[in-house]
């Protein structure tokens, strides 16, 4: 199953804190999804076969169907089939980076020289078909009054288009959108015009309309109204009326938001999110939420790495114990082919490595492999998200090559022109589970929390020592008595590092982490190829002394634009100062990140009104003092304020730019005793007074006057002075999986339950002024 995810959280496990026995770190508060900047891919085992079990509910749900297979009754490929199905892929691809160029002023950063220039709202849940295991079709309604027409649900496209008045005998057999005939319809003037590698094309007229899919409508959806079908298109050959692209708008032809998209941003759904379930019957497109039934084991996210295809990082390849490649590669999803796609030298390797495989360019075509068909191995892995998926032994076979052979086509193949181009492309087969999720108002990426608990025993084994030992070295007793349970830090690096990648996060906020941990720590986020810095200094000396509450962010996806630290004290600005009474000195990191890879066209802008930048605090609250815990959250919040604000000459303004706070509060959300602080970050209680100086430095609507006798509070937006939402608060409990509390001995306490959430202490909040 796989997930394209916007806003769904997912909870994330927090070892206690280091001077705080006693609490509990919850999983549900500590990891989140931070919405409207970059889209996050999430995916469970897609490439084995999968059977679902029975849904909780069925309402609103697109059926999809599959028209045919590549091989006959008998197991034999159709090659004729296969060929026009990679000259498709390729012409997608091109045609997918030629808008882009247009839509964006800029080449797509994968597209190469030697392509060839091609000119509580409702979840719904729609069932699917695969013509020629390419084509997964379902029905949709268009038009006032509405009328019934079959699309192909594309991931690796973005428009929709249909047979209109005008398209004549090309269009036979498919039924007809007449925009004359609609209410709803009006005419945008334009023209458009699609060429595919099959030599495939669509010509024809650009209309706006109404569009329903599931029962949820999206009004003044661009729908493009053909005039001319080409042969490849005409029914025989194309059994649906016309294709929905589930992509994104930089690569639409129409330079406009794709359908799913539209639905979000009119608030159709209750989640942006939309999920496939393919399988030989039974198949569907959800939407608006994930369906949970068709869910076992954990999701795997990865971000998005460049808007337009959903476009992840392939991570690897291995046959059996054999890594054919570590190095990450570029690598699109796509609902439209059923192949696996790599670069000619690894996909070589590949097939090296499966026994009794062979060459097969000059009887089948460049870039294709047999296998033994009686010996289809069940050992080849793709790594995604640092974890490894099996190939199904369905998916590497794709029939018998001719009657009576004991050779059958490989489902890898090799190409080094369109998509190579992109380095790899991973086709979704019947068999498969998949689910997606759409950007509603802009895009997401995911972000954790995380008190690592502080190396107070170090010992002298390395990340590599630790590596080479496993698993021997996890399973070895607990070394400390003081809290049951508990690893030593050697070996907790290991498992913080495999959770954080397993959940695709680009953000990650520790607490209590020694310069050698944020080290270590980058070592192993780094393994995979791709490469982790931080932000962050020591708390006693504001180098590299004590314990840092860094932020870690993956430079594929994020950069830093500024970085700065604080101390929570009443001289905010010198190190290792302190407030009275608290037991330790307590600092707040600072980061203003930008987000790669989210560009969109100006009237993509407009309609979202998406922000690619985001200011992260990070904080630890004392232990030892519930008046200093408040005056730290006063501080933070003071900050928190500033940074969702804009300087306009002597006015300020909020502006929409996500600030997010994190971190561990001490500090629990329904304590009668020491929940002083969460209330004063989330405006239930009202800020304590703090060095007014930091309001010189730090300006802000509530705080822009250093002289002023006492805090103001002034209002704003819905009548309340500026404070910070717990995301936890703002989560469906059937969207955290996982344990509520963990140790650091990554075992659940014994009465931890998903209700009685006992001394939450670690949050992530955003602030009100959303963006988020």
């Amino acid at each position: 199953m796989t997930y394209y995810s916007y806003h769904h959280p997912h909870p994330h496990l927090n070892p206690p804190h280091p001077n705080d026995s006693n609490r509990v770190h919850q999983v549900s508060s500590a990891m989140h999804t931070v919405t409207k900047f970059a889209t996050a891919l999430a995916l469970l085992p897609i490439l084995t076969s999968a059977t679902p079990t029975p849904r909780l509910s069925s309402s609103r749900v697109i059926p999809l169907s599959k028209r045919s297979s590549l091989s006959d009754d008998a197991g034999v490929i159709n090659i004729n089939a296969l060929h026009s199905q990679v000259k498709h892929m390729r012409g997608k691809i091109a045609l997918g980076f030629a808008n882009y160029e247009k839509n964006m002023g800029h080449p797509h950063p994968n597209s190469n020289a030697s392509l060839p220039h091609i000119n509580k709202r409702a979840t719904a849940s729609d069932p699917l078909t695969d013509d020629d295991e390419r084509l997964w079709q379902g029905t949709i309604l268009i038009g006032t009054p509405a009328k019934k027409f079959t699309v192909d649900f594309d991931t690796g496209s973005s428009d929709l288009f249909l047979p209109g008045p005008s398209c004549g005998s090309s269009c036979a057999g498919h039924i007809e959108y007449n925009p004359s005939l609609s209410s709803t319809a009006k005419d945008s003037n334009k023209t458009f015009s699609l060429t595919y590698g099959d030599g495939s094309t669509v010509t024809g007229e650009q209309f706006t309309d109404t569009v329903v899919l599931g029962g949820l409508s999206a009004t003044q959806q661009r729908v493009g109204a053909a005039i001319e079908y080409s042969d490849g298109l005409e029914r025989s050959q194309f059994a649906p009326d016309g294709l929905l692209g589930m992509a994104f708008q930089q690569i639409s032809n129409y330079d406009s938001p794709p359908v799913f998209q539209t639905l979000a941003l009119q608030k159709q759904t209750s989640a942006s999110t939309f999920g496939f379930t393919l399988l030989p019957s039974g198949s569907e497109l959800y939407l608006g939420g994930i369906d949970t039934s068709k869910i076992s084991g954990s999701l795997t996210y990865m971000p998005v790495t460049q808007m337009g295809y959903w476009q992840i990082k392939l991570g690897g390849a291995s046959v059996g114990s054999k890594s054919i490649f570590s190095t990450p590669v570029d690598a699109i999803v796509d609902t439209g082919t059923t192949l696996l796609v790599g670069d000619s030298t690894n996909v070589k390797n590949i097939y090296a490595a499966i026994p009794g495989s062979k060459d097969a360019s000059e009887s089948l075509g460049q870039g294709f492999y047999t296998i033994p068909c009686d010996a289809v191995p069940s050992n080849v892995s793709l790594t995604l998200g640092g974890k490894k998926f099996a190939i199904s032994a369905a998916t590497l076979n794709l029939g018998v090559v001719s009657s009576g052979s004991r050779d059958c086509i490989g489902g890898i193949m090799a190409d080094d022109t369109a998509a190579t181009s992109l380095e790899s492309l991973i086709g979704l087969p019947g068999g498969c589970n998949l689910n997606g999720v759409m950007p509603s108002s802009t895009h997401e990426i995911r972000l954790a929390t995380w008190n690592l608990r502080f190396d107070s025993q170090p010992d002298s084994i390395g990340v590599e020592e630790t590596l080479a030992n496993l698993p021997p070295t996890l399973q070895e007793p607990a070394r400390y008595t003081n809290i049951t349970g508990e690893k030593p830090w050697s070996t907790r690096r290991v498992k913080v590092a495999q959770q954080l990648m397993d959940r695709g996060v680009v953000i990650v906020c520790f607490q209590e982490a020694l310069v050698r941990q944020v080290d270590d720590m980058l070592a192993l986020l780094s393994r995979n190829g791709e490469t982790w810095k931080y932000v962050g200094v020591g708390r006693d000396d504001g180098k590299e002394a004590g314990e840092f509450s860094p932020i870690l962010f993956n430079t594929s996806y994020v950069e830093a634009i500024h970085n700065d630290t604080f101390w929570l004290s009443h001289t905010p600005f010198v190190p290792g100062s302190k407030f009275p009474g608290a037991g330790s000195v307590r600092i707040c990191t600072v980061a203003h990140l930008r987000l790669k890879g989210t560009g969109h066209s100006q009237s993509a802008l407009d309609i979202a009104g998406s922000s690619t930048e985001i200011t992260i605090l990070n904080t630890h609250l004392d232990d030892q003092s519930d008046d200093a815990r408040r005056l730290g959250a006063s501080l933070v919040l003071a900050r928190a304020e500033h940074e969702a604000a804009q300087a306009l000459g002597l006015k300020l303004k909020l502006r929409s730019r996500p600030v997010i706070v994190t971190g561990d509060f001490n500090s629990s959300a329904g304590s009668a005793t020491d929940s002083g602080a969460y209330k004063i970050i989330t405006g239930a209680l009202p800020p304590v007074q703090i060095d007014r100086a930091f309001f010189t430095t730090y300006p802000s609507p509530s705080h822009s006057a250093p002289s002023s006798p006492s805090l103001p509070s002034p209002k704003f937006k819905s009548g309340s002075p500026f404070h910070m939402v717990d995301m936890r608060g703002t989560t469906s409990v059937f969207s955290v999986s996982g344990n509520i509390a963990t140790y650091t001995g990554f075992s659940a306490p014994e009465n931890a339950s998903p209700c009685a959430q006992p001394g939450r202490i670690d949050f992530v909040f955003g602030g009100c002024n959303g963006g988020w």
